[in-house]
């Protein structure tokens, strides 16, 4: 009986409040949905990255135009090459 009550007492409190209700349903719609979109652009940016590297074959040609290097370029793309065949 005590269960009944309390859901007879939800339905009227939300009956009486509908502003409330209606406000606080948008709020929590809004909310789930936002993180859910959230997600999905994450993911599917990374799939995109992800197929993008794997796109790339595995003989690269490096040029390097000669009086143009320095070392810290260098050093640089050595260190986004490793970035690169770690994924």
């Amino acid at each position: 009986m005590l269960f009944l009550e309390n859901i007879k007492l939800a339905i009227s409190s939300i009956r009486v409040n509908r502003m409330r209700s209606f406000l606080t349903m948008l709020g929590i719609i809004i909310g789930i949905s936002s993180v859910i979109a959230i997600t999905s652009i994450g993911d599917s940016a990374k799939s995109t990255i992800n197929a993008e590297f794997t796109g790339m074959s595995s003989y690269m040609y490096l040029y390097l135009a000669p009086n143009r290097t320095t070392e810290r370029s260098i050093i640089m793309l050595t260190v986004l090459l490793k970035m690169m065949w770690q994924l």
